[in-house]
């Protein structure tokens, strides 16, 4: 059994794909120029047919100069584009925007223009579907007033105004699809408008208004943004002023407040300063008088110094201490002045304290609201400044945009652009051929080359045999004049005699004398080929015999006589074979034909008396080749096939898929039966080039030298 490695299979099956797909384009290059050539003749001639059309185009430039350098908060006055990738790109939307159209077509009359609302034919066409709409309409709203009321009349009446601005929509989008914007470069700030008509002059009109209406469009939104920003500044400018008057107001209260002394602040802190020595001092001769005096001098439980009466004076004073009586009463004396200065002192240092801490309060506040005041001078000059710029800069105010180019009368057809019309037919008609090729390659699974032969069914290939309708023969014809030595087939059925015998010594078997062709289907080749393979082994001297099996549908019907014996007797008796047989003129070659009149041919050829027969045939001739019924559609004759000692197995070149020659291989081993080797049928010379550069195109070439 032939083998190949399924690494290197699997390896290469990609690139044999690829190798496939370009294959598949390669041979269908004619076609794809055929069809590429027709397509661009037939656009061509179309594009003859077609109204010229005339394009005019408008330039417009945005104005991305820097906004000017204003105090913040308040920014730019006026707002002018910037450069950024977004905005350039936004403003494509902007101009062909169907807004901007719809003025345009407004101020032209276009909703009315036969180019773009019908012609005189479309519009009786239309207005008769419209009077039929209406009918309908009409109809049905009568019926709806009569069950529902009234309201539905309103509704009738509305969905009469949605119809008219639904075709007024269908107008504007017409006209839209003949507007366009173009961006010169990604960070260009000029763009074309262009539009196109059958009117050279309208179209040049279109795109001016167009541009002048967008010019227009962008004046307005300056002035009612710098209205905007007007309305702004004067509220910000009044309000400014308003909080400049509290301020002032505010200063004017807090200055004339009673809690100021008008006493500088300097006098009150060195008042304070001297009031804190005086009680410092004070406050040392306190301590000097109550040391003097000692414990005695302590005041009593009243807080007043405790004085002598009159009998302890007298009393004193017969003895020696009445001076000392009277010099201590001098000093309590003193004493209790003393406390009384400290506490006066006391009370003035806190009091000086107060008016300080008060005048320092006035002070700040009075600082603040100058400051505050300063500052809302300011704001309020530079609202009052901005206000008169932006009155000055709305007199001379400039859009975001200008017209650099305006349209000129074009003086030459943009269309229809019959070349490129062509070109791209061409081209298309082209990639469909290619495309389809493609496809049907990439889902094909037909046998076309050595490599799929061998991988679908494990075995090797050992014959190759061209169409032979290519080269004028046929099996009537073969079998007519069946000395053909020169031609190509039978230098290929001479390889796959020769393949056949090292096969079987490959394989360690004797050579086949008696062999089978069997195919997977009908329409494979089988007949002819094993027909010219038995031709073969005659012109080499043999007897050989060609049994005709494939009672369903053989090929020999109506080109060879109808046996004259009954097949059951010649079958029955091998000495009646002579009657049932046909031998082809000038060969060794016999061939028994199938009969047509057979109830039940698959008894015949399962019976023990078929088997004896061919093993009769054995021994009468030196090869007996059957042609077998197909496998699949008659499996039921399955052990047919074990009666012989090889088996070929015949499979037409790009016409069975691999599935079903796996089917008949599986149905064979189910009975035990293993081919020899596969045989390709009916290659087609002028084709087999086209799909692989292997073994076909190398034998196929030799052989036909």
């Amino acid at each position: 059994m032939h083998a190949r490695n399924p690494l290197r299979i699997s390896e290469s099956e990609e690139l044999r794909f690829v190798g496939r797909l370009w294959r598949a384009i390669w041979r269908v290059r004619y076609w794809a120029f055929v069809a590429a050539l027709l397509s661009g003749i037939v656009a061509y001639l179309y594009s003859l047919t077609l109204e010229e059309s005339f394009t005019a185009e408008a330039r417009v430039m945005l104005n991305t100069s820097a906004p000017p350098q204003q105090p913040e908060p308040v920014g730019p006055l006026l707002p002018v584009l910037s450069m950024s990738p977004t905005t350039l790109q936004s403003e494509i939307e902007v101009m062909g925007s169907l807004d901007l159209i719809d003025t345009v077509a407004q101020q032209l009359n276009l909703y009315t223009d036969p180019e773009f609302a019908g012609s005189e034919d479309e519009s009786s066409i239309a207005t008769a579907i419209d009077s039929a709409k209406a009918w309908v309409r009409q109809t049905l709203s009568s019926a709806v007033d009569a069950l529902l009321g009234s309201d539905e009349a309103a509704s009738s009446e509305a969905s009469e105004d949605l119809d008219e601005s639904g075709y007024q929509q269908v107008i504007l989008e017409s006209i839209a699809g003949n507007v366009g914007v173009v961006q010169l470069s990604p960070l260009s700030a000029v763009y074309t408008i262009s539009f196109t008509s059958e009117d050279p002059k309208k179209a040049a009109d279109v795109a001016n208004a167009l541009a002048e209406t967008y010019i227009d469009a962008q004046t307005k939104e300056v002035l009612a943004t710098g209205g905007r920003l007007r309305e702004w500044l004067i509220s910000r400018t009044k309000d400014s002023e308003d909080e400049l008057l509290r301020l002032n107001v505010e200063l004017a209260e807090q200055v004339t407040s009673p809690t100021s002394t008008g006493e500088p602040l300097e006098v009150m802190q060195q008042q304070r300063r001297e009031y804190a020595e005086s009680l410092a001092s004070a406050q040392a001769r306190l301590a000097s008088l109550e040391q003097t005096l000692g414990p005695s001098g302590s005041p009593d439980a009243t807080g007043t110094p405790a004085l002598p009466d009159d009998a302890a004076v007298g009393n004193a004073a017969s003895g020696s201490d009445a001076q000392d009586i009277r010099r201590r009463n001098a000093l309590e004396s003193q004493l209790q002045q003393q406390r009384t200065l400290v506490t006066s002192l006391q009370q003035s240092i806190a009091e000086q304290e107060r008016r300080i801490a008060e005048e320092i309060e006035y002070t700040t506040n009075v600082s603040r609201l100058e400051s505050q005041i300063r500052v809302a001078e300011r704001v309020y000059e530079s609202f009052v400044e901005l206000l008169r710029r932006q009155s000055n800069q709305e007199r001379f105010v400039e859009p975001n945009a200008r017209i650099i180019s305006h349209a000129r009368l074009p003086l030459y057809p943009s269309g229809p652009r019959r070349a490129r019309l062509a070109f791209v037919a061409a081209v298309l008609a082209a990639m469909s051929v290619v495309g389809l090729a493609m496809a049907k390659e990439a889902v094909t699974r037909r046998l076309r080359t050595v490599r799929e032969y061998e991988e679908a069914t494990s075995l090797p290939v050992l014959g190759m045999i061209p169409s032979t309708t290519r080269l004028g023969q046929g099996l009537k014809g073969i079998l007519t004049n069946p000395k053909r030595a020169d031609s190509v087939v039978d230098r290929n059925i001479r390889r796959l005699r020769n393949q056949i015998i090292t096969r079987a010594e490959a394989l360690g078997q004797p050579e086949p004398r008696v062999l089978i062709g069997a195919s997977p289907l009908h329409q494979e080749g089988k007949t002819l080929s094993i027909t010219l393979l038995a031709i073969n082994y005659a012109a080499t001297g043999d007897r050989v015999l060609l049994i005709d099996a494939d009672f369903w549908r053989s090929g020999y019907k109506g080109l060879l006589p109808q046996p004259t014996a009954d097949y059951w007797d010649t079958v029955s008796d091998p000495g009646a074979s002579e009657i049932a047989v046909h031998s082809v003129p000038n060969t060794s070659l016999d061939i028994m034909v199938a009969p047509t009149n057979l109830t039940d041919p698959a008894e015949l050829l399962m019976s023990k008396s078929f088997q004896d027969f061919v093993s009769g045939m054995r021994n009468r001739y030196d090869r007996v080749l059957i042609d077998a019924p197909p496998i699949l559609p008659l499996a039921n004759v399955l052990p047919l096939y074990r009666v012989a000692d090889a088996t070929l197995l015949f499979v037409r070149w790009n016409y069975t898929s691999s599935a079903s020659v796996q089917s008949a291989l599986k149905a064979l081993n189910s009975v035990g039966v293993e081919p020899l080797g596969c045989v390709a049928t009916q290659i087609d010379l002028r084709r087999v080039h086209g799909y692989s550069d292997d073994e076909f195109t190398h034998v196929l070439a030799h052989s036909s030298k």
